[in-house]
């Protein structure tokens, strides 16, 4: 089954290693096909507001927006030559270049929701100003916003194509499963690896109990995260299966939260190789933007791809 992704690209080296991680994913997860997109510099409101009862602004409202066409598309043709360099079929790729309208993730989102993508692939900018990045920057917003397209952000030059899908039993996990199960379909020796870091009470709670109250605590902890992945693995048998896969494709790494949960899964996924990670937006909590575990691998990445489904 096919499968396409949709690049955001500009002028940023941080794009540059977008479109490196896609011609590496096309060699992993065949077959997959690109649209290269990118939103053309606003116009100036000044001019197009002049245009509509002045012919020489709207001349020069003309030229200013066919200057942005051919920018535009210069881009989208670099890009497309280094996919193609990197063994990517010219065939695969379309380019796409639109007019701003309501700004660019905006723009981004309307599109891919309506091209029905299946994911859209950024490089993550402002990562070395991290309140810039949760404030403003577009991948921030990419990520916030989305519905139903799941954002691959890309920070730096990823080593690996492997792929490792961090569970903790909730929904959002489950779709997570989904579709990285979709995206691996059809690949011969498919083995989809998962990690489950079992939750300690620090995690949860900042008061310090007394050892009794403690274990008790845990305990019904432990009891809770056991019920919810009995019911992930449950439910991962029909999404595997609607996927083409069987059970016995998907192997699960539980570890004990010693350390941070965020801390944990980066530090097994560079232990073992892993170029990805994928998560779902939100865990267990009610959080309307991240949850924290997402949100703490997100600011911690590096030279990593992270896979966030809404």
């Amino acid at each position: 089954m096919g499968k396409r992704i949709l690049i955001a690209i500009d002028n940023s080296r941080t794009s540059i290693e977008a479109v490196h991680y896609a011609a590496q994913l096309a060699q992993a997860i065949p077959p997959v096909a690109f649209t290269l997109f990118h939103i053309q510099a606003a116009l100036s409101t000044y001019l197009t507001d002049e245009a509509q009862h002045k012919p020489s602004a709207r001349r020069a409202l003309e030229k200013v927006a066919a200057e942005n066409r051919k920018k535009s598309t210069e881009l989208l043709e670099t890009a497309a030559q280094r996919l193609i360099s990197k063994g990517v079929d010219a065939s695969a790729i379309q380019l796409m270049s639109l007019p701003r309208s309501k700004g660019v993730a905006d723009d981004i989102l309307s599109y891919a929701t309506a091209a029905m993508v299946d994911a859209i692939l950024v490089g993550r900018r402002g990562a070395s100003n991290l309140r810039q990045w949760l404030v403003g920057s577009v991948t921030a917003n990419l990520v916030e916003h989305s519905q139903v397209v799941p954002i691959w952000v890309v920070d730096g030059t990823v080593g690996s194509s492997d792929i490792l899908l961090a569970a903790d039993g909730s929904r959002s996990s489950i779709r997570a499963l989904d579709h990285l199960a979709f995206m691996l379909s059809g690949q011969p020796a498919t083995a989809i690896k998962l990690l489950h870091i079992r939750p300690v009470l620090q995690d949860y709670c900042e008061i310090k109990l007394d050892g009794k109250d403690t274990e008790a605590a845990q305990s019904v902890l432990w009891d809770y995260d056991r019920h919810c992945m009995d019911d992930f693995h449950s439910q991962a048998v029909t999404v595997l299966q609607k996927n083409g896969l069987d059970i016995d494709d998907m192997e699960l790494t539980t570890l004990d939260g010693k350390i941070s949960v965020p801390k944990a899964i980066l530090r097994y996924a560079r232990d073992k190789g892993f170029g990805a990670i994928v998560m779902g937006r939100r865990g267990r909590g009610k959080s309307s933007f991240f949850g924290s575990i997402s949100r703490g691998v997100f600011q911690r990445a590096e030279n990593m791809a992270l896979w966030v489904v809404p």
